[in-house]
């Protein structure tokens, strides 16, 4: 039987479901963490062209927009737990598969299956922890799902340090820690509330309804996808080391993990909003002022910090406003709309931001963020309270 409502939860009952939900979502990062730079790695291994690479990569963000029309039906058909499941399994059996095919389309179509996995996964992840979390803690709540998420999937390529790329055991191992994050599902005896009911909207009127919220996650998307692919050309360029420039991407991360605990609290104590104003802004500031800080290392790495934080931020209420306004199968619809403009903006990020550092070098990257940070702006002053 059903749990209809969080309201039937007890105050103990609803923190051992988020718990739950975070320790097996963040096992679930993990595991992705450690696969997404290993296929790279093992098909360079193998002699694969670039291009052909950066293909399989991209497979993980068509899986998400691919399934995200119809994870709205899978969840209220299957319950949360089951689908979950499904997807631990499914996803974990990708990775099993992969180092154990030649073909480049057995890849491309793992690949592929692995990101309709995650697509399921954290839609479902995030619409139960929007769906048990009350107003006066929302924010702190999604916030620390966040942290915890990034630390583990930051986890991940450490974990090729020991393991090596040579052979099925990282693959193996990798498809193992997948497949525990439905451990802690198995082993609870609080039963995870099935959401049900009929959505007033499907994904792509929810785009129609809420152009701001889905712009805010897919330059969430764009931001991080292209920062990991193109901030360290962009540092290099400018003159760094290969090292340092890295390290750039490494203070842009920390930057986003660690102001997100302060700013998931601010979405409790503030008018939420306001906040998304605050982070947008923030947004330009750092992304316009660059490529004049790249060349002054004392300012540089803060405002590096800065940009993270605030694009982070800038998910993170986001993904508050859905849980405040939404519930039951509509939540689930919302969250699955965010799941597909993030496969967007992760495809987008890399090709135009690539693009326009071939035309503008290298300022290309900080002239395509102040770009989308201007149209946040001005979608916010257009759509703000869009609801």
């Amino acid at each position: 039987m059903a749990l209809p409502d969080k309201q039937d939860l007890s105050k103990s009952d609803r923190w051992k479901i988020l718990i739950i939900v975070i320790i097996s979502i963040s096992i679930v990062g993990l595991s992705l963490g450690l696969t997404s730079p290993l296929i790279s790695l093992v098909l360079e291994a193998r002699g694969v062209s670039s291009s052909l690479i950066g293909l399989v990569a991209s497979m993980t963000a068509f899986g998400i927009i691919v399934i995200s029309p119809i994870i709205p039906r899978i969840i209220t058909f299957a319950g949360s737990t089951s689908t979950l499941y499904s997807a631990i399994f499914t996803g974990g059996t990708s990775i099993l598969l992969l180092p154990f095919m030649e073909s480049i389309y057995a890849w491309l179509f793992l690949r592929l299956v692995l990101g309709c996995a995650n697509g399921i996964l954290f839609a479902t992840s995030e619409t139960l922890i929007n769906h048990i979390a009350f107003e006066k803690n929302r924010g702190k709540l999604i916030s620390l799902y966040s942290v915890v998420l990034s630390l583990c999937f930051a986890g991940g390529p450490v974990l090729i340090y020991f393991l090596g790329t040579k052979g099925p055991l990282p693959f193996v191992v990798a498809a193992l820690i997948l497949y525990a994050g439905a451990i802690p599902l198995f082993f609870t005896r609080v039963r995870i509330p099935r959401l049900e009911g009929k959505s007033g909207f499907n994904v792509f009127l929810f785009l129609k309804m809420a152009p701001l919220l889905c712009y805010a996650v897919m330059i969430h998307a764009f931001m991080d996808i292209s920062s990991i692919s193109l901030l360290p050309i962009f540092g290099v360029r400018h003159g760094y080391t290969d090292s340092t420039a890295a390290m750039m991407v490494t203070v842009l991360v920390a930057g986003g993990t660690v102001l997100q605990i302060p700013l998931g609290w601010l979405a409790d104590n503030m008018k939420r909003y306001t906040l998304l104003l605050i982070c947008g802004i923030a947004f330009f500031v750092c992304a316009a002022s660059l490529s004049f800080v790249i060349s002054i290392p004392i300012l540089l790495w803060p405002v590096l910090v800065l940009l993270g934080g605030a694009v982070g931020g800038i998910y993170i209420v986001t993904i508050t406003l859905i849980g405040q306004k939404f519930k039951g199968a509509e939540l689930i619809t919302a969250n699955a709309t965010l799941g597909f403009v993030w496969g967007i903006g992760s495809l987008l990020g890399p090709l135009a931001t690539g693009f326009s550092m071939q035309l503008l070098n290298p300022d290309g990257f900080t002239v395509t963020l102040t770009l989308a940070s201007m149209l946040f702006l001005a979608l916010f002053t257009i759509k703000n309270k869009e609801f």
